[in-house]
């Protein structure tokens, strides 16, 4: 009987030791992964911030000046526009009717 004994506690000793690496194991892959989901997150939030400092400048440099140009260019337009012409009244039917044509 102190032969079966010794053995379990042998099997037993072996089973925890595996037991205590697993755990170990373990461990270290769920820092792993807690670490790749924050750098994940710092990517995306880097990512995203990227895309709307690009917007605001694409904006800025690119698309504010051409509206400008184009606002100036209509009021340009409406002064040129004989007054009485066909021309001259569509646009400003246009303008009263806030850019919509009955």
């Amino acid at each position: 009987m102190s032969e079966s004994s010794s053995e379990v506690e042998k099997d037993i000793k072996v089973l925890l030791e595996e037991n205590h690496r697993l755990l170990l194991e373990n461990n270290m892959l769920l820092k792993r992964m807690r670490r790749n989901a924050l750098i994940a997150t710092l990517l995306r939030l880097v990512w995203f911030a990227i895309i709307l400092v690009a917007s605001w400048y694409a904006y800025a440099m690119y698309v504010a000046p051409n509206l400008a140009f184009m606002k100036e260019q209509t009021t340009l337009f409406g002064e040129l526009v004989p007054e009485n012409g066909q021309l001259k009244s569509w646009y400003d039917q246009l303008r009263s009717n806030n850019g919509t044509i009955e």
